[in-house]
Protein backbone atom coordinates (compact mmCIF):
# COMPACT_ATOMS: atom_id res chain seq x y z
CA UNK A 1 0.00 0.00 0.00
CA UNK A 2 1.33 3.72 -0.61
CA UNK A 3 1.81 6.33 2.17
CA UNK A 4 -1.12 8.19 2.38
CA UNK A 5 -1.46 11.56 4.77
CA UNK A 6 -2.45 10.99 8.44
CA UNK A 7 -5.37 13.04 9.35
CA UNK A 8 -6.46 14.24 12.95
CA UNK A 9 -9.68 15.73 14.23
CA UNK A 10 -9.61 19.42 14.64
CA UNK A 11 -6.45 19.59 12.41
CA UNK A 12 -6.67 21.94 9.44
CA UNK A 13 -6.87 20.47 6.45
CA UNK A 14 -4.97 21.60 2.75
CA UNK A 15 -5.74 20.91 -0.85
CA UNK A 16 -2.00 19.20 -1.10
CA UNK A 17 -3.11 16.60 1.35
CA UNK A 18 -6.62 15.88 0.25
CA UNK A 19 -5.14 15.41 -3.55
CA UNK A 20 -1.88 13.43 -2.19
CA UNK A 21 -4.96 10.97 -0.47
CA UNK A 22 -7.18 10.88 -3.77
CA UNK A 23 -3.94 9.26 -5.69
CA UNK A 24 -3.03 7.18 -2.80
CA UNK A 25 -6.96 5.60 -3.07
CA UNK A 26 -6.39 4.89 -6.25
CA UNK A 27 -3.37 2.90 -6.47
CA UNK A 28 -4.25 0.92 -3.20
CA UNK A 29 -7.53 -0.37 -5.84
CA UNK A 30 -4.79 -1.14 -9.06
CA UNK A 31 -2.79 -2.45 -6.41
CA UNK A 32 -5.73 -4.93 -5.33
CA UNK A 33 -6.36 -5.51 -8.67
CA UNK A 34 -2.89 -6.62 -9.44
CA UNK A 35 -2.66 -9.06 -6.48
CA UNK A 36 -6.34 -10.37 -6.33
CA UNK A 37 -7.71 -10.63 -10.07
CA UNK A 38 -4.20 -11.39 -12.40
CA UNK A 39 -6.29 -12.05 -15.17
CA UNK A 40 -9.69 -10.30 -16.65
CA UNK A 41 -13.10 -12.23 -15.15
CA UNK A 42 -14.66 -12.72 -12.27
CA UNK A 43 -13.43 -14.46 -9.31
CA UNK A 44 -16.16 -16.76 -7.10
CA UNK A 45 -17.28 -20.42 -6.50
CA UNK A 46 -20.44 -19.59 -7.55
CA UNK A 47 -21.93 -16.48 -9.65
CA UNK A 48 -25.83 -15.93 -9.74
CA UNK A 49 -27.29 -13.35 -12.04
CA UNK A 50 -29.30 -10.44 -10.72
CA UNK A 51 -32.35 -12.09 -11.33
CA UNK A 52 -31.82 -15.54 -9.89
CA UNK A 53 -32.15 -17.53 -12.91
CA UNK A 54 -28.79 -17.69 -14.88
CA UNK A 55 -25.50 -18.92 -12.62
CA UNK A 56 -21.89 -20.60 -12.79
CA UNK A 57 -20.95 -22.81 -10.36
CA UNK A 58 -17.93 -25.13 -9.30
CA UNK A 59 -18.97 -28.63 -8.33
CA UNK A 60 -16.85 -31.60 -7.29
CA UNK A 61 -17.12 -34.50 -9.73
CA UNK A 62 -15.04 -37.34 -8.13
CA UNK A 63 -11.16 -36.11 -8.15
CA UNK A 64 -12.15 -33.40 -10.93
CA UNK A 65 -13.49 -29.92 -10.28
CA UNK A 66 -16.33 -29.17 -12.74
CA UNK A 67 -17.33 -25.58 -13.97
CA UNK A 68 -21.35 -25.94 -14.71
CA UNK A 69 -23.70 -23.55 -16.05
CA UNK A 70 -27.45 -23.14 -15.56
CA UNK A 71 -29.69 -20.80 -17.79
CA UNK A 72 -33.64 -19.95 -17.88
CA UNK A 73 -34.92 -23.57 -19.60
CA UNK A 74 -31.97 -25.54 -19.78
CA UNK A 75 -30.04 -26.65 -16.44
CA UNK A 76 -26.28 -27.53 -16.97
CA UNK A 77 -26.13 -26.02 -20.51
CA UNK A 78 -22.99 -26.06 -20.36
CA UNK A 79 -20.37 -28.39 -18.86
CA UNK A 80 -16.60 -27.57 -18.47
CA UNK A 81 -14.10 -29.75 -16.54
CA UNK A 82 -10.56 -30.89 -17.63
CA UNK A 83 -11.86 -34.16 -18.65
CA UNK A 84 -13.60 -32.62 -21.58
CA UNK A 85 -16.67 -30.79 -21.75
CA UNK A 86 -20.17 -30.74 -22.85
CA UNK A 87 -22.67 -28.69 -23.96
CA UNK A 88 -26.37 -29.68 -24.31
CA UNK A 89 -27.10 -26.98 -26.79
CA UNK A 90 -25.20 -25.10 -30.18
CA UNK A 91 -22.38 -23.00 -29.51
CA UNK A 92 -22.22 -19.97 -31.00
CA UNK A 93 -19.19 -17.87 -31.59
CA UNK A 94 -18.57 -14.16 -31.34
CA UNK A 95 -16.04 -13.59 -34.09
CA UNK A 96 -12.80 -15.35 -31.76
CA UNK A 97 -11.66 -18.24 -31.63
CA UNK A 98 -12.83 -21.10 -29.47
CA UNK A 99 -9.76 -23.08 -27.66
CA UNK A 100 -9.50 -26.07 -25.05
CA UNK A 101 -6.59 -27.47 -23.87
CA UNK A 102 -8.40 -30.53 -23.12
CA UNK A 103 -11.07 -33.09 -25.11
CA UNK A 104 -13.92 -31.16 -26.79
CA UNK A 105 -17.43 -33.17 -26.58
CA UNK A 106 -20.63 -32.54 -27.82
CA UNK A 107 -23.20 -34.74 -26.72
CA UNK A 108 -27.03 -34.90 -27.74
CA UNK A 109 -29.53 -34.65 -25.58
CA UNK A 110 -31.78 -37.61 -25.37
CA UNK A 111 -34.46 -36.74 -27.28
CA UNK A 112 -38.27 -37.22 -25.34
CA UNK A 113 -40.40 -39.91 -26.43
CA UNK A 114 -43.18 -38.87 -28.14
CA UNK A 115 -46.62 -39.25 -26.73
CA UNK A 116 -48.50 -42.67 -27.20
CA UNK A 117 -51.56 -42.71 -25.10
CA UNK A 118 -52.98 -46.45 -24.54
CA UNK A 119 -49.68 -47.88 -25.37
CA UNK A 120 -47.96 -50.70 -22.69
CA UNK A 121 -43.98 -50.11 -24.78
CA UNK A 122 -40.70 -50.53 -23.37
CA UNK A 123 -38.75 -47.42 -22.96
CA UNK A 124 -34.63 -46.75 -22.91
CA UNK A 125 -33.74 -44.97 -19.59
CA UNK A 126 -30.84 -42.89 -20.72
CA UNK A 127 -28.04 -40.56 -18.78
CA UNK A 128 -27.24 -37.04 -19.32
CA UNK A 129 -24.43 -38.10 -22.05
CA UNK A 130 -26.80 -40.12 -23.72
CA UNK A 131 -25.52 -43.75 -22.63
CA UNK A 132 -28.33 -46.45 -22.32
CA UNK A 133 -28.75 -47.40 -18.50
CA UNK A 134 -31.69 -49.45 -18.19
CA UNK A 135 -35.23 -50.28 -19.61
CA UNK A 136 -38.47 -49.36 -18.41
CA UNK A 137 -42.12 -50.36 -19.07
CA UNK A 138 -44.15 -47.49 -19.20
CA UNK A 139 -47.92 -47.80 -19.38
CA UNK A 140 -49.18 -44.21 -21.03
CA UNK A 141 -52.99 -43.37 -20.95
CA UNK A 142 -55.43 -40.44 -21.82
CA UNK A 143 -57.73 -38.78 -19.52
CA UNK A 144 -61.02 -37.17 -21.59
CA UNK A 145 -61.62 -33.68 -20.55
CA UNK A 146 -63.37 -33.23 -16.96
CA UNK A 147 -62.68 -36.95 -16.33
CA UNK A 148 -61.06 -38.02 -13.41
CA UNK A 149 -57.41 -39.62 -13.88
CA UNK A 150 -59.14 -42.70 -11.97
CA UNK A 151 -61.33 -43.52 -14.75
CA UNK A 152 -58.69 -44.30 -17.22
CA UNK A 153 -56.83 -47.30 -16.43
CA UNK A 154 -55.36 -51.00 -17.76
CA UNK A 155 -56.09 -53.93 -16.03
CA UNK A 156 -53.43 -57.14 -16.84
CA UNK A 157 -54.94 -60.18 -16.16
CA UNK A 158 -53.32 -63.62 -15.90
CA UNK A 159 -53.34 -67.19 -14.20
CA UNK A 160 -50.65 -68.96 -12.60
CA UNK A 161 -49.23 -71.92 -15.01
CA UNK A 162 -48.95 -73.91 -11.80
CA UNK A 163 -52.75 -73.76 -11.27
CA UNK A 164 -54.50 -72.62 -14.73
CA UNK A 165 -57.86 -72.85 -13.01
CA UNK A 166 -57.17 -70.77 -10.02
CA UNK A 167 -57.98 -67.31 -9.65
CA UNK A 168 -57.01 -64.57 -11.97
CA UNK A 169 -54.44 -61.87 -10.88
CA UNK A 170 -54.72 -58.43 -12.17
CA UNK A 171 -52.26 -55.34 -12.19
CA UNK A 172 -54.08 -52.41 -12.67
CA UNK A 173 -52.63 -48.72 -13.85
CA UNK A 174 -54.58 -45.51 -13.99
CA UNK A 175 -53.72 -41.83 -15.18
CA UNK A 176 -53.64 -41.25 -11.78
CA UNK A 177 -50.02 -43.15 -11.28
CA UNK A 178 -51.61 -45.53 -8.84
CA UNK A 179 -50.59 -49.20 -9.46
CA UNK A 180 -52.89 -51.94 -7.60
CA UNK A 181 -50.98 -55.46 -7.53
CA UNK A 182 -53.77 -58.14 -6.55
CA UNK A 183 -51.74 -60.65 -4.97
CA UNK A 184 -47.73 -61.21 -4.16
CA UNK A 185 -45.24 -58.91 -5.74
CA UNK A 186 -41.76 -60.51 -6.38
CA UNK A 187 -38.86 -58.13 -7.58
CA UNK A 188 -35.67 -58.98 -9.19
CA UNK A 189 -33.87 -55.61 -8.90
CA UNK A 190 -34.41 -52.97 -7.44
CA UNK A 191 -37.86 -51.37 -6.17
CA UNK A 192 -37.33 -47.46 -5.88
CA UNK A 193 -40.30 -45.57 -3.93
CA UNK A 194 -41.25 -41.59 -4.79
CA UNK A 195 -42.14 -39.49 -2.32
CA UNK A 196 -44.89 -39.98 0.04
CA UNK A 197 -47.37 -37.17 -0.03
CA UNK A 198 -47.60 -35.71 3.76
CA UNK A 199 -51.55 -37.50 3.54
CA UNK A 200 -52.97 -38.58 6.96
CA UNK A 201 -54.89 -40.73 4.74
CA UNK A 202 -51.66 -42.53 3.71
CA UNK A 203 -50.91 -45.45 5.52
CA UNK A 204 -47.90 -44.77 4.32
CA UNK A 205 -47.18 -41.00 5.61
CA UNK A 206 -48.53 -42.63 9.20
CA UNK A 207 -45.99 -45.62 9.13
CA UNK A 208 -43.28 -42.92 8.38
CA UNK A 209 -44.50 -40.16 10.88
CA UNK A 210 -45.03 -43.07 13.58
CA UNK A 211 -41.58 -44.60 12.74
CA UNK A 212 -39.73 -41.15 13.04
CA UNK A 213 -41.12 -41.34 16.44
CA UNK A 214 -40.45 -44.86 17.59
CA UNK A 215 -36.72 -43.96 16.36
CA UNK A 216 -36.79 -41.10 19.23
CA UNK A 217 -38.32 -43.13 21.81
CA UNK A 218 -35.60 -45.66 21.30
CA UNK A 219 -32.77 -43.20 21.32
CA UNK A 220 -33.91 -41.11 24.37
CA UNK A 221 -34.74 -44.14 26.32
CA UNK A 222 -30.93 -45.82 27.05
CA UNK A 223 -31.36 -46.24 30.56
CA UNK A 224 -32.15 -50.12 31.94
CA UNK A 225 -33.38 -48.82 35.37
CA UNK A 226 -35.45 -46.15 36.17
CA UNK A 227 -37.00 -46.10 39.92
CA UNK A 228 -40.04 -43.49 38.71
CA UNK A 229 -40.90 -46.07 35.71
CA UNK A 230 -39.66 -49.57 36.75
CA UNK A 231 -40.60 -51.02 33.23
CA UNK A 232 -40.93 -54.99 33.01
CA UNK A 233 -40.97 -57.24 29.69
CA UNK A 234 -42.11 -60.60 29.07
CA UNK A 235 -42.58 -63.22 26.51
CA UNK A 236 -46.62 -63.72 27.42
CA UNK A 237 -47.73 -67.68 28.11
CA UNK A 238 -49.54 -67.98 25.06
CA UNK A 239 -46.63 -67.17 22.84
CA UNK A 240 -45.54 -69.79 20.47
CA UNK A 241 -42.62 -70.41 17.62
CA UNK A 242 -45.19 -68.15 15.31
CA UNK A 243 -45.55 -65.03 17.44
CA UNK A 244 -44.69 -63.30 20.41
CA UNK A 245 -47.30 -61.84 22.65
CA UNK A 246 -44.93 -58.79 24.57
CA UNK A 247 -46.20 -58.37 28.16
CA UNK A 248 -45.05 -54.62 28.69
CA UNK A 249 -46.32 -53.29 32.59
CA UNK A 250 -44.30 -50.58 34.88
CA UNK A 251 -44.87 -49.27 38.48
CA UNK A 252 -44.72 -46.10 38.34
CA UNK A 253 -44.16 -43.29 41.08
CA UNK A 254 -45.88 -40.34 39.79
CA UNK A 255 -48.70 -39.07 37.42
CA UNK A 256 -47.32 -39.00 34.06
CA UNK A 257 -49.44 -36.71 31.60
CA UNK A 258 -47.73 -37.92 28.37
CA UNK A 259 -45.61 -40.94 27.69
CA UNK A 260 -45.05 -43.20 24.93
CA UNK A 261 -43.82 -47.04 24.17
CA UNK A 262 -41.81 -47.90 21.23
CA UNK A 263 -40.25 -51.53 20.73
CA UNK A 264 -37.53 -52.67 18.17
CA UNK A 265 -37.23 -56.10 16.88
CA UNK A 266 -33.66 -57.47 15.61
CA UNK A 267 -33.38 -60.69 14.35
CA UNK A 268 -30.93 -62.56 11.59
CA UNK A 269 -29.43 -59.15 11.46
CA UNK A 270 -32.59 -57.37 9.97
CA UNK A 271 -34.10 -54.64 12.05
CA UNK A 272 -37.56 -53.28 12.40
CA UNK A 273 -39.08 -50.48 14.68
CA UNK A 274 -42.51 -49.73 15.51
CA UNK A 275 -44.86 -47.20 18.19
CA UNK A 276 -46.53 -49.31 20.25
CA UNK A 277 -48.72 -46.67 22.63
CA UNK A 278 -49.31 -43.38 23.00
CA UNK A 279 -51.25 -42.18 26.68
CA UNK A 280 -51.27 -40.06 29.44
CA UNK A 281 -53.11 -39.59 32.82
CA UNK A 282 -51.89 -36.37 34.44
CA UNK A 283 -53.67 -36.35 38.07
CA UNK A 284 -52.83 -40.30 38.77
CA UNK A 285 -50.55 -42.80 39.21
CA UNK A 286 -51.76 -44.64 35.89
CA UNK A 287 -49.61 -47.81 35.38
CA UNK A 288 -48.19 -47.97 31.39
CA UNK A 289 -48.93 -51.31 30.11
CA UNK A 290 -48.82 -52.75 26.75
CA UNK A 291 -49.36 -56.19 25.27
CA UNK A 292 -48.71 -56.28 21.44
CA UNK A 293 -48.46 -58.91 19.23
CA UNK A 294 -45.15 -59.77 17.11
CA UNK A 295 -46.03 -62.32 14.30
CA UNK A 296 -42.69 -64.46 13.00
CA UNK A 297 -43.28 -65.29 8.83
CA UNK A 298 -39.81 -67.73 9.82
CA UNK A 299 -41.49 -69.70 13.12
CA UNK A 300 -38.89 -69.14 15.67
CA UNK A 301 -36.35 -71.36 16.25
CA UNK A 302 -33.17 -71.35 18.91
CA UNK A 303 -31.15 -70.85 15.75
CA UNK A 304 -32.72 -68.13 14.75
CA UNK A 305 -33.74 -66.55 18.00
CA UNK A 306 -34.85 -62.65 18.41
CA UNK A 307 -34.13 -59.58 20.18
CA UNK A 308 -37.44 -57.51 21.35
CA UNK A 309 -36.53 -54.29 23.15
CA UNK A 310 -38.94 -51.88 24.73
CA UNK A 311 -38.12 -48.14 25.52
CA UNK A 312 -40.78 -45.81 27.20
CA UNK A 313 -40.48 -42.18 27.76
CA UNK A 314 -42.77 -40.32 29.98
CA UNK A 315 -42.89 -36.80 30.94
CA UNK A 316 -44.58 -35.68 34.63
CA UNK A 317 -46.71 -32.58 35.42
CA UNK A 318 -43.23 -30.38 35.47
CA UNK A 319 -42.12 -31.40 32.43
CA UNK A 320 -39.37 -33.57 33.48
CA UNK A 321 -38.23 -36.68 31.31
CA UNK A 322 -38.14 -40.47 32.17
CA UNK A 323 -37.41 -42.96 30.36
CA UNK A 324 -35.95 -46.80 30.52
CA UNK A 325 -35.61 -49.54 28.24
CA UNK A 326 -35.73 -53.38 28.55
CA UNK A 327 -34.90 -56.63 26.19
CA UNK A 328 -36.27 -59.96 26.23
CA UNK A 329 -34.67 -62.40 24.01
CA UNK A 330 -37.81 -64.82 22.31
CA UNK A 331 -36.89 -68.18 22.14
CA UNK A 332 -34.90 -67.84 25.65
CA UNK A 333 -31.66 -69.23 25.38
CA UNK A 334 -31.21 -73.17 26.84
CA UNK A 335 -30.29 -73.13 30.25
CA UNK A 336 -26.89 -75.01 31.56
CA UNK A 337 -26.56 -77.63 34.57
CA UNK A 338 -23.79 -77.20 37.19
CA UNK A 339 -21.27 -79.09 34.77
CA UNK A 340 -21.76 -76.13 32.43
CA UNK A 341 -23.68 -78.77 29.68
CA UNK A 342 -27.44 -78.47 28.80
CA UNK A 343 -29.97 -79.98 30.76
CA UNK A 344 -31.18 -82.79 28.84
CA UNK A 345 -34.71 -82.99 30.74
CA UNK A 346 -35.07 -79.04 30.04
CA UNK A 347 -37.87 -78.45 26.72
CA UNK A 348 -36.88 -75.29 25.17
CA UNK A 349 -40.45 -73.56 24.84
CA UNK A 350 -40.60 -71.92 21.41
Amino acid sequence: MTERAEFRDGERLRAGDLNRESASRRQDVEDHRGLAHPGPGLLGASIISAADDTSISQVPAGPFTTVRVDVPGAPEALRLASRGHRALGPIQGSGASLRTAAALRLVPGAATPASAPWTIRALDIRDDDNRRTGRELRVELRVPPGSSPVSSRVAVHFRPVANPAGPEHAITVDAAGTVTISGDLHVRGTLSEGLIPADRADPRFVAAILGAVAERVLGVATATENPSIKLAVTAGAASDADRTIVEISSNVDRPFPLWGVAMEIERQGRRTVRMVRVGGEPTQKVPITASPVVPWPVRLTPGTAATITVAVVAFDAPGDLFAQRASITVPPPPELDDDGDLDEGLEIPV
